[in-house]
């Protein structure tokens, strides 16, 4: 995603996944499609080599982290 100077990333991903575990809730923290965001999540952890475990349940995605 390319992002202009200046404009704020949409999702704050180095913040999230500095984290062991974080919950993102549809139309709260994101506004995609859940699949879109289990993509995103996944290319995320993948550009940081982060292993991770995805937890779904009703509007709730968790991610946990596995170092």
């Amino acid at each position: 995603m390319a992002v202009k100077r200046g404009q704020p990333r949409k999702y704050p991903w180095g913040a999230l996944f500095r984290r062991n575990e974080f919950t993102l809730i549809e139309g709260v923290d994101y506004t995609c499609s859940r699949a879109s965001m289990l993509q995103m999540i996944r290319n995320q952890a993948s550009g940081r080599e982060l292993p991770i475990k995805i937890t779904q349940r009703d509007d709730r995605i968790t991610v946990r982290v596995m170092e």
